[in-house]
């Protein structure tokens, strides 16, 4: 009895161990997989906060709706600002890179001219994704990736979730 006890109190310190250990402050607790397979995929906007403030009425009234498509392959991953989906036209791209840690990722949607008037908007709005800027991963699951970044004197935050699955290349 008495080690049947010391059983189940060793296994609850090392779940409560595992589960407070997480890398992204948001979570989750724990993953089986990596960041790389658990970021790929198309997303859209769901909460854009500004030195904590929502701004996520304007992006929805004064641009087009744009979704986030990360893909590629384990070792050379991209990001694109796309219209509907990943085979529509890439309106931005740019390389996308974790730390070493994976705790953090770097990004500059640049702009392409042609597509200047759909993606300005946007650029004007969250200019901290227009340059290139390393974000704090807050949270990164199969359905949600939440980054943060400070650029020029203002907090960033961007709720984003998964709207399409993609597996690496």
């Amino acid at each position: 009895m008495k080690t049947r006890i010391l059983n189940i109190v060793a296994l609850v310190a090392i779940l409560a161990t595992l589960f407070s250990c997480s890398k992204y402050d948001e979570g989750p607790g724990l993953s089986f997989r990596s960041p790389e397979t658990r970021v790929v995929g198309l997303y859209e906007l769901e909460e854009i906060m500004i030195d904590e403030i929502n701004y996520w009425s304007a992006y929805v009234v004064d641009s087009v709706y744009l979704r986030f498509s990360i893909g590629g392959d384990k070792d050379n991953l991209y990001i694109a600002l796309v219209e509907d989906n990943q085979s529509g036209a890439q309106l931005s791209l740019s390389s996308f890179d974790f730390n070493e840690k994976k705790d953090k990722v770097t990004f500059e949607l640049s702009t392409i001219g042609i597509y200047n008037d759909v993606t300005s908007p946007i650029f004007n709005l969250i200019p901290a994704i227009h340059s290139e800027n390393e974000w704090t991963i807050h949270r990164l699951s199969f359905e949600e990736f939440w980054i943060g970044c400070d650029y020029n004197s203002k907090n960033y935050y961007l709720k984003l979730s998964k709207l399409e699955k993609y597996t690496l290349s």
